[in-house]
């Protein structure tokens, strides 16, 4: 496990620093020092994933196999800030044999502003949810001359997420995981830091879509 969780942590310093190669490699340095916890993160690591099951299951006892019509999704869409235009929300459903998921998506504007918001219910595709926040509880942190990012904490069970900001482009992203099934994303121009973009995932009911 101690390996995998290396790897992982790896893959994601590639994944994650937008940046160039000696900047990667100083990274990588700096976050293959936290894997000293690898083995506390680890046993984290699968009590969550006997969680997300445990989940799943009830899931599937109650009948709840896929997931939600994008049409429902987008109820769980915030509404524009102060100041923004909402564009009419867009989203899709698919489903097969083995995985079913939805997507619902919305625009606001505020002259050149933007804010852009995805939701997915991944419902029966939890190794595609797996993948996309699995290191996001190492406790990794970026940090030079194009951006910063680091986790971000959620006061709900099976949740939380990544704080991203682009110092350059002034883009602040806020990569949420909720419940192990909902994978939300929230960017927004223009910022000086990722504030605005964690008060719109509050003003979001994160809360219920946990307990799902």
């Amino acid at each position: 496990m101690k390996n995998k969780i290396l790897l992982s942590v790896c893959v994601a310093t590639f994944l994650f620093a937008g940046c160039g190669a000696s900047e990667k490699v100083e990274q990588l340095e700096n976050t293959m020092k936290a894997v000293q916890n690898a083995d506390e993160v680890a046993n984290q690591v699968n009590t969550n994933n006997d969680l997300a099951q445990k989940r799943i299951e009830e899931r599937k006892q109650r009948g709840d196999t896929l997931a939600m019509p994008y049409k429902k999704l987008q109820e769980y869409l915030p509404t524009a800030p102060a100041g923004y235009t909402a564009e009419a929300p867009t989203g899709e459903s698919m489903n097969m044999p083995g995985a079913s998921y939805s997507q619902a998506r919305i625009r606001f504007t505020k002259g050149d502003d933007e804010i852009t918001i995805t939701m997915t219910d991944y419902n029966q595709a939890y190794a595609i949810y797996q993948g996309a926040v699995a290191v996001w509880a190492m406790g990794m942190e970026f940090d030079n001359d194009n951006e910063t990012a680091k986790g971000y904490k959620l006061n709900h069970e099976l949740s939380g997420g990544w704080e991203r900001y682009e110092k350059i482009s002034k883009y602040a992203t806020l990569s949420l995981g909720v419940g192990s099934r909902f994978f939300i994303e929230i960017k927004a121009s223009n910022q000086t830091n990722t504030d605005f973009v964690k008060s719109i995932a509050n003003s979001m009911k994160l809360a219920e879509l946990s307990k799902m």
